[in-house]
């Protein structure tokens, strides 16, 4: 299994809507993770509470402090959320009762692809 980066952790900690958020002001970048949420501490504590409120900020300190958290470029983001939804279709097709033929050719991907896709299933 695939260990998570920080940046799929902490996009996972705050939801699609926020890491998006997140991605448009700090895409492409390193976002520091403040040890406190104290907005008086420093840049980092104010830029994050604005996108992700208190609460959330909070807890994103606590979980992540004083690291600096590399955050996917906006068309990066877009690519793998993409293959995500791609490998859930491709998994959803398979357990239709779709050939390995069917899913290559309704996706455009080789058949390694396929077997790859539904072994890291198969795994996780």
């Amino acid at each position: 299994m695939k260990s998570q980066t920080l940046w799929e952790e902490l996009a996972e900690q705050v939801g699609p809507d926020f890491a998006r958020a997140l991605i448009n002001k700090f895409g492409g970048d390193c976002m520091y993770i403040p040890a406190h949420d104290s907005s008086s501490e420093c840049s980092s504590a104010r830029n994050l509470t604005e996108i992700l409120g208190d609460r959330l900020a909070a807890i994103v300190c606590r979980e992540f402090r004083g690291l600096r958290v590399y955050v996917p470029s906006p068309s990066h983001a877009e690519k793998k959320e993409r293959k995500v939804q791609r490998d859930q279709a491709i998994l959803a097709m398979k357990k239709a009762g779709a050939s390995n033929r069917d899913i290559i050719r309704a996706h455009g991907i080789s058949i390694r692809s396929v077997q790859s896709i539904v072994a890291q299933e198969r795994t996780s």
